[in-house]
């Protein structure tokens, strides 16, 4: 197990230090990618169901507005209000998919969204 998932399973005190995998420029461009072309835009206009998008308010380096500035979030979802936001302060980039606390609260709310379609036969 990878020493930031030892420390985040056994409970530390201290917040892991987790960093990206991929290369500083490979980083850069995909956020470029993600902010400034229809990227996200044509993905969202794709969606045929409603979903539910959870965002964090800091980023890779824990520094804020994280992936999506408020500006952006708030046009994006005024432009399809089908789709349901929600907002985790308590987490960032990393945390809200590696810590425990992240990954339980999103399997929860797959859990629930799997629950909805499965009664809606």
């Amino acid at each position: 197990m990878p020493e930031a998932a030892e420390a985040a399973a056994a409970g530390s005190a201290e917040p892991p230090r987790l960093r990206p995998a991929t290369s500083y420029a490979t980083t850069v461009e995909d956020t470029i990618d993600m902010n400034t072309t229809t990227t996200v835009v044509d993905a969202v206009a794709a969606l045929d169901r409603p979903a539910t998008l959870v965002t964090v308010p800091r980023g890779l380096q824990n520094e804020e507005p994280g992936l999506y500035a408020e500006p952006y979030l708030e046009g994006l979802l005024a432009a399809h209000p089908a789709i349901a936001h929600e907002r985790w302060p308590e987490f960032n980039h990393y945390t809200v998919v590696l810590s425990v606390a992240g990954a339980e609260r999103l399997a929860g709310l797959v859990r629930a969204e799997l629950a909805v379609t499965a009664a809606a036969g």
